[in-house]
């Protein structure tokens, strides 16, 4: 199974993703809540990546999205930050307290690498 078991991640399947935001905020001028459609419309680029997985198993594939710099150039991202974190839909672990999520983080050298990108495709 590649879907999350996740509940949230379910209610926007059901609606094809028409609900989903991606949203930039934390250290940045001008937070963001981009639809799929919005990060679809800005400049894209397709590529041939090897994705390695943190869980061990990896793949190439052909990969097509918006780089990460132009939303980050949007978000005008403040002088003091050093990373970008993404979190996830995916549980790593269920405790009392909750689903704790998978998540991760690069730093902004490597966000704005011209081969990075948000994919979509």
């Amino acid at each position: 199974v590649t879907a999350p078991d996740d509940d949230t991640y379910k209610g926007l399947l059901a609606n094809n993703f028409a609900d989903w935001r991606l949203e930039v905020t934390g250290l940045v001028e001008k937070p963001l809540s981009l639809t799929r459609e919005q990060l679809q419309n800005m400049p894209s680029r397709t590529q041939i990546t090897r994705h390695d997985c943190v869980e061990g198993w990896s793949c190439i594939a052909k990969w097509t999205g918006t780089p990460l710099a132009l939303v980050l150039d949007q978000a005008i991202v403040k002088p003091q930050a050093s990373y970008v974190m993404f979190h996830c839909l995916d549980t790593i672990d269920q405790s009392l307290s909750g689903d704790i999520k998978y998540y991760g983080s690069i730093d902004l050298i490597d966000a704005r690498h011209p081969q990075t990108i948000l994919a979509y495709g």
